[in-house]
C-alpha cells in the first residue's frame, strides 16, 4: 500500500486601468455653454467628411476625399477611464492511495477523493469626476464619467465640460500615417492628427490633467463574485492477462469518478433610477444589495481503456470515458451590462445628447458545464527503435457546451422607454453534437 496527502493554495490579484478619447475632425452638433451663447460643440471642425472605402483588395483601402490633416480642426470631445480589480483564490485538499499485487489479474487498485474551493471576485469601476459647477440638488449630480461638451448638464442645463481644440493641448496629440495593413490615402505629407497612446499610459494622471478630481466608484452591474465548492472521489482497478489461443497480452483500467458541484453566485442589485453621476448612463450604479444564485449538481463519470499487444511491434488501444470540464466563472457571474450612444439626431423630438441604447451584453448564472462521451480506437506500429506509425479513429458525443447568442432584445433608452431596443450577447446553454474523425501519425529517429 501507498498513499499520499495533498495540500494546494492559490491566490491571484491583477488590477487594469485604461484611459480613453474621442477625438472628432467634425463641427458635431451645436450646444449652449454657460455664459448662453450658442456655438458648434467644435467650432473649427469641418461641416462634414467624407471619404470612400475599396474593399476589393485582400484589404480595404481608404481615399480621403476631405483634408482631414489639419491640427486646427481637431478637438478632443470626450475622454473617460475606468479599470476593473480581480482577486482570486483556491485551496484543494486531496488523499489518495493504492494497493498493488504481485500476482494475478487484479495488479493494483487506486482511489482517493479531492474538496476543493476556488473563488473569483471581479469589481468594475469608473472615475468619476465634478464637471458641474453647480448648484445641484445632489452633489453627486456634478460628477461625469463621460467628459463631454455634448452632454447637457443636468444642474445647470448648458454645456459645461471644457473644449479642447488640438491647438490649446499641443503635448496631446501628434501625427499617425502607418495603418498596416490598411492603405489610407489623402493624409498629406504628416499624417492624421489623433490624440498619442502614450500620453496615457497613466491613465488616471492623464484624465486628471484634464479634468481633476478623479475618484473610482464601484460600478454594480459590471461586479460579481463567485465561489465554487468541488467535491469528487475516484476509484480505479488496474489489470494484466493474457487472452486467446494464443495468449496475446492485454493490459486494461476499469474506473469511476463521482464529482458533487456546488456554485454560489452573487450578482449585486442595482435600480436605474438610483445612481452616481450627472445621468443614469454618464456615472454609475451603486450596489443596493445581493442576489445570490445557488447551483448544485452531481456527474458520475465512469472510464474504460484497454490495449492488446498483437506483437512486440504492434498495439491496439481501446477507450471510453465520460468527461465534465468546468464553466469560465465570468461567464457565470456577469450581470447585463448596457451601453448608450449619443441620439445626434436619430430621434428628432429628443436632445442630441440623449442617451440611445447602443448593445450590451451578459453571463448566465444557469450556464451547464461542458459534458462529454469520449471513444476513441487506434493502432500503433513500433517498426524501429524511436520509430512509429499510428492510425486513430474517435468519436465525442457533446451532451451539453456554453454558446453566445446575440439578439435584439427592447431594452429602455436613457430615459426608461423603449424604443428600438439593440443587439444583446448572452452565455446561452448550447444543444448537444457529435465531433468524428481520425488521425494518422509517423515518427522516425
Amino acid at each position: 500500500f501507498r498513499g499520499s496527502l495533498r495540500w494546494v493554495h492559490g491566490k491571484s490579484e491583477r488590477q487594469y486601468e485604461e484611459a480613453r478619447a474621442d477625438s472628432v475632425a467634425t463641427r458635431g452638433n451645436e450646444i449652449t455653454r454657460s455664459d448662453g451663447t450658442t456655438q458648434w460643440a467644435n467650432a473649427n471642425g469641418l461641416e462634414a467628411v467624407t471619404a470612400s472605402v475599396d474593399f476589393r483588395g485582400e484589404f480595404p483601402r481608404v481615399d480621403m476625399l476631405s483634408d482631414v490633416s489639419n491640427p486646427e480642426n481637431w478637438q478632443l470631445m470626450s475622454t473617460w477611464a475606468q479599470g476593473n480589480k480581480i482577486e482570486a483564490n483556491l485551496d484543494a485538499f486531496r488523499p489518495d492511495g493504492v494497493f498493488e499485487f504481485q500476482d494475478g489479474v487484479v495488479r493494483s487498485l487506486q482511489f482517493g477523493a479531492r474538496y476543493g474551493e476556488r473563488d473569483f471576485q471581479y469589481d468594475a469601476y469608473r472615475y468619476l469626476s465634478p464637471v458641474s459647477p453647480g448648484p445641484c440638488s445632489d452633489p453627486n449630480l456634478a460628477l461625469y464619467y463621460y467628459k463631454d461638451p455634448l452632454i447637457t448638464d443636468t444642474c445647470t442645463g448648458s454645456s459645461e465640460a471644457r473644449l479642447l481644440p488640438f491647438a490649446s493641448i499641443p503635448n496631446y496629440w501628434t501625427y499617425f500615417n502607418d495603418f498596416d495593413p490598411l492603405t489610407v490615402n489623402g493624409l498629406g505629407s504628416n499624417g492624421l492628427p489623433a490624440i498619442d497612446p502614450n500620453v496615457m499610459k497613466d491613465p488616471v494622471g492623464y484624465l486628471n490633467s484634464l479634468y481633476p478630481g478623479n475618484v473610482a466608484y464601484t460600478h454594480a452591474p459590471d461586479s460579481y463574485k463567485v465561489t465554487e465548492k468541488n467535491s469528487s472521489a475516484y476509484f480505479m482497478a488496474n489489470l494484466e492477462g493474457d487472452t486467446g489461443n494464443n495468449g496475446i497480452p492485454w493490459q486494461a483500467n476499469l474506473g469511476v469518478r463521482v464529482v458533487q458541484t456546488k456554485l454560489l453566485i452573487d450578482q449585486y442589485q442595482v435600480r436605474d433610477d438610483v445612481f452616481i453621476g450627472s445621468h443614469s448612463w454618464n456615472g454609475v450604479n451603486p450596489i443596493l444589495g445581493v442576489n445570490r444564485i445557488v447551483n448544485e449538481y452531481t456527474d458520475v463519470l465512469p472510464s474504460a481503456n484497454i490495449a492488446f499487444d498483437i506483437s512486440d511491434e504492434q498495439k491496439i488501444r481501446f477507450a471510453y470515458n465520460k468527461a465534465v470540464a468546468r464553466q469560465d466563472l465570468p461567464d457565470l457571474g456577469r450581470g447585463l451590462v448596457v451601453f448608450y450612444s449619443a441620439n445626434s439626431g436619430r430621434y428628432p423630438e429628443l436632445p442630441d445628447d440623449a442617451a440611445i441604447f447602443l448593445n450590451g451584453r451578459s453571463g448566465n448564472p444557469e450556464l451547464e458545464p461542458y459534458r462529454a462521451s469520449n471513444y476513441n480506437m487506434s493502432y500503433e506500429w513500433y517498426f524501429d527503435d524511436a520509430s512509429l506509425f499510428n492510425l486513430g479513429v474517435f468519436l465525442i458525443d457533446v451532451e451539453s457546451f456554453p454558446s453566445s447568442i446575440t439578439q435584439i432584445e427592447p431594452l429602455p433608452d436613457g430615459d426608461g422607454v423603449v424604443r428600438a431596443g439593440g443587439p444583446v450577447e448572452r452565455i446561452i446553454n448550447g444543444g448537444g453534437g457529435t465531433i468524428k474523425g481520425f488521425e494518422v501519425g509517423y515518427q522516425q529517429a
